[in-house]
């Protein structure tokens, strides 16, 4: 696993897609909570409030918002993705 945190995740030659699904489906699996670094949010809408925890992230310490993950109270759930 890499770390999500500190590697180029947008570089595609180090980072590939592949590792990016297996990290987040390691994330799943272990029942890793939300917290001040990393949140989880079932789709892009406004209802999911996303941008409320970009600016929460942007006035912080910065932190990753993964998209197409189900959460239940913090723990991520079940892996969705995007359509």
């Amino acid at each position: 696993m890499g770390n999500l945190y500190s590697d180029n995740i947008e570089d595609k030659n180090s980072y590939s897609d592949e590792t990016v699904l297996k990290d987040v489906r390691a994330l799943i699996s272990v029942g890793y909570r939300e917290g001040t670094l990393i949140d989880y949010k079932k789709d892009v809408s406004d209802k999911d409030n996303w941008p409320e925890a970009a600016a929460s992230f942007a006035n912080t310490f910065g932190g990753l918002i993964i998209f197409g993950v189900v959460e239940k109270q913090g723990r991520p759930t079940q892996l969705t993705g995007l359509s």
